[in-house]
């Protein structure tokens, strides 16, 4: 697929003339036999691609009409899932998974139609690779610090007639890959080169998960290349128009300022080096931890409120446990109290087996625990843990008030918000500057704590 056909689907007028089109059943069933006819697969709508395709022979009535039998409220069984491939004019092979298609029958045929969201195409790669290329590219402009002049020269024939130049580029390198984001086109198009070949989905996926990190960004990508020296793998991606932007700012503010834009990639590189260490997990529990938090700002104030809490535990007990040990004196003292319980004969089994529970759970340490860790050890603002331990207090028992006020909730989330990141900054080992949503006028700090 080449730059022409890829700007044309970023423009949403990518149409595929495919003399063969076949439909793989997803259920081995021996009633389920592949599909094959020909049509078109277009991507003029956006979000979605829609599919249609051509049979001489009708189909039966039960097959047309399959659809009436579903249950509602009941998940669709995989036997009535299609796999596509689907040749074009140019040869070029197409494939994606789980299609639903829809039957209709006309008196001179039958025809199929299916909306999905994802494409592959594979060919051959370019044999002068030593390593990896992995191209993103996306349907907007993503605000990034630049840091590269490019210099462009219109000519007429042989004879220069104008120059112009500015910062258009931004190129850094993270964990041995050299990193690209060119917004000169006006949607942005981030490249990563990989000194080895055969990089992996999990690799490709931390990528995004940094940008998203990085720069509080939702949308997918539109277009992914994975290439090397054996194979080109192109993904297409229908996104939808992002309809609400999320209230969720980046961990620092965009700036070209040449000390923010420091900052920005050196927290770029830290998160980086520090998900790519999991090559385990398909998506990095802390980007997806990051990813409610971007999600809930598209909510109300009370659903990114709560996410928050939620999530600001989680990443406690998940990440941070072993910053808190439960002493050698509170385990003693939580023995004698279960010996105690256990020998008094005038409590219930029920009312005991409850307070045994309770006992045990002490033996945890709990997020409030490792809170109070880290703030001894001057690692997290203490204001930032009071104002969280407020603000989940209140969303985990349901306290809202429907008269509360507005601005002290926003100005408790934007806090707990500010913790987050702080914990994350510990984590991954950043240094350096952040926004302070906290205060109002949202202004730069340093974060300078260290885990030892």
């Amino acid at each position: 697929m080449d730059s022409k056909h890829i700007e044309a689907f970023l423009e949403g007028k990518l149409v595929l003339d495919c003399p063969k089109i076949i439909l793989t059943p997803c259920s081995k069933a021996p009633d389920r036999k592949p599909l094959v006819g020909a049509g078109t697969i277009a991507a003029d709508e956006p979000g979605k691609f829609l599919l249609k395709v051509f049979f001489e022979e009708s189909f039966s009535l039960e097959e047309a009409f399959a659809s009436l039998k579903w249950e509602v409220g009941k998940v669709i069984g995989s036997e009535h899932y299609y796999d596509l491939e689907a040749s074009d004019i140019l040869g070029n092979t197409w494939t994606s998974v789980r299609l639903l298609p829809d039957r209709s029958v006309g008196p001179n045929g039958s025809m199929i139609k299916a909306t999905f969201q994802d494409l592959e195409h594979i060919d051959n790669g370019h044999p002068n690779i030593k390593g990896s290329v992995v191209e993103f590219y996306f349907d907007e402009l993503i605000k990034v610090p630049l840091n590269t002049v490019v210099r462009e020269e219109a000519k007429v024939g042989s004879e220069a007639r104008s120059f112009s130049s500015g910062l258009k580029l931004a190129r850094f390198t993270s964990n041995g890959v050299k990193f690209e984001i060119d917004n000169s086109s006006g949607r942005s198009v981030l490249q990563a080169v990989f000194e080895t070949s055969g990089v992996s989905q999990v690799q490709v996926n931390r990528i995004f998960e940094t940008l998203c990190f990085a720069f509080a960004h939702t949308k997918s990508w539109s277009v992914l290349v994975i290439l090397d020296s054996t194979e080109r793998k192109t993904l297409l991606h229908a996104v939808e128009p992002e309809p609400k932007r999320t209230r969720i700012g980046p961990p620092l503010h965009i700036s070209h300022d040449h000390i923010i834009s420091r900052s920005v990639w050196n927290l770029f590189d830290q998160y980086f080096c520090y998900v790519t260490k999991d090559d385990n997990s398909t998506h990095h529990p802390i980007s997806l931890l990051n990813r409610s938090i971007l999600e809930s700002g598209k909510a109300s104030l009370d659903v990114q409120a709560l996410t928050l809490s939620v999530t600001v535990e989680s990443l406690l007990m998940d990440t941070m446990k072993e910053f808190y040990a439960v002493s050698d004196e509170l385990k003693n003292d939580i023995c004698c109290a279960g010996k105690l319980i256990n020998e008094c004969g005038s409590l219930s089994p029920s009312f005991r087996q409850r307070i045994l529970g309770a006992l045990g759970a002490m033996k945890h340490p709990r997020a409030k625990d490792i809170l109070a860790e880290l703030k001894k050890k001057s690692l997290i603002d203490p204001a930032l843990v009071t104002t969280y331990g407020k603000l989940r207090n209140q969303m985990a028992h349901g306290a809202q008030d429907p008269n509360a006020d507005i601005q002290e909730l926003f100005n408790q989330t934007s806090s707990v918000l500010v913790l987050f990141y702080q914990l994350v900054f510990l984590i991954v080992g950043y240094q350096g500057s952040f926004s302070d949503y906290g205060e109002y006028g949202y202004p730069t700090k340093e974060f300078l704590a260290e885990l030892t």
